[in-house]
């Protein structure tokens, strides 16, 4: 959220650009394509920089322009390559936003922002919009098929017992809502921003602790649901924990996985899921495409 104050608003380029950059990347054989921004929502969102997170809305007629041209092109109308977005603003991702998205991005894993599940908290560091427009989104997100990723911050300024106790409790009530994962971020100041003398945060911090403990827990739950599922995968590096192994990560959305083998990059397998090895890994076992 502070991103601005160091290197400006967000800018965004033509629609024809976009379309003609990914178009290069899928021909170049790129199989998973991410809509990054610090708010996705924020595309055409005005025709100058906004300073209102949440007003005016999104702007439904651009959006849907590019994602139909983007979902049109071979590689992924045929389900070789993937499309995806990534952060969005609760405060703008409304049911009718979440119904546009899921038809043209299937599946989907919107990042939604929360920092901290405090209201006052969240007042008092000058975050946009409320815990409970979070949980709102996230139930919309479920609603349309999509797998919404939650993400807060440890160690901001002004966090303490009752901030961090509130945000185990709204990182429960959103992991039961649809939240597929927990993100959790240390806090670090950005330069030019109005925490930017603020220390960053300590991994040895025992509130910092406390909510890495919840975020792991409710992640390492939901991982065990995927035991037995296949995934269609791309093979990546070399697993730096697990010698002999390759990382894989998932064609569309979904977790990110391990296989035992030496596999190129980019080379398309199908994976079933043997067993969670963390909060973030699974490990699984490739199979031939006739299985």
């Amino acid at each position: 959220c502070s991103v601005p104050s160091t290197w400006g608003p967000p800018r965004e380029r033509s629609e024809q650009a976009i379309v003609d950059e990914v178009t290069g990347l899928l021909d170049l054989g790129v199989h998973r394509i991410v809509l990054e921004a610090p708010d996705f929502l924020d595309y055409r969102r005005g025709h100058v920089p906004q300073t209102d997170p949440c007003s005016p809305a999104a702007n439904l007629e651009a959006i849907e322009s590019l994602l139909s041209r983007l979902a049109s092109l071979p590689q992924i109308a045929e389900g070789n390559a993937h499309l995806s977005i990534e952060n969005v603003k609760a405060c703008l991702f409304t049911d009718e936003v979440a119904a546009l998205i899921a038809k043209y991005v299937h599946g989907t894993s919107p990042n939604i922002g929360l920092e901290t599940g405090s209201g006052s908290h969240m007042r008092s560091i000058g975050k946009g919009g409320s815990p409970e427009d979070v949980v709102r989104a996230v139930r919309a997100a479920r609603h349309h098929g999509m797998s919404p990723f939650v993400y807060l911050i440890y160690g901001l300024p002004g966090e303490n017992e009752q901030t961090a106790e509130e945000s185990i409790r709204l990182m429960k009530l959103l992991s039961d809502a649809g939240a597929e994962r927990i993100i959790l971020y240390g806090f670090q100041p950005l330069p030019g921003s109005a925490f930017a003398a603020f220390p960053p945060a300590s991994a040895k911090s025992h509130l910092g602790r406390r909510l890495r403990r919840a975020a792991e827990d409710i992640n390492r739950q939901k991982k065990t649901h995927y035991v037995g599922r296949v995934i269609r995968g791309v093979a990546a590096e070399p697993s730096l924990t697990h010698k002999g192994y390759t990382m894989v990560y998932p064609l569309g959305e979904g977790p990110i996985m391990t296989v035992l083998g030496g596999y190129s990059p980019g080379t398309v397998m199908k994976v079933r899921v043997v067993k969670p090895l963390s909060a973030g890994l699974l490990l699984g076992e490739v199979l031939r495409e006739d299985d």
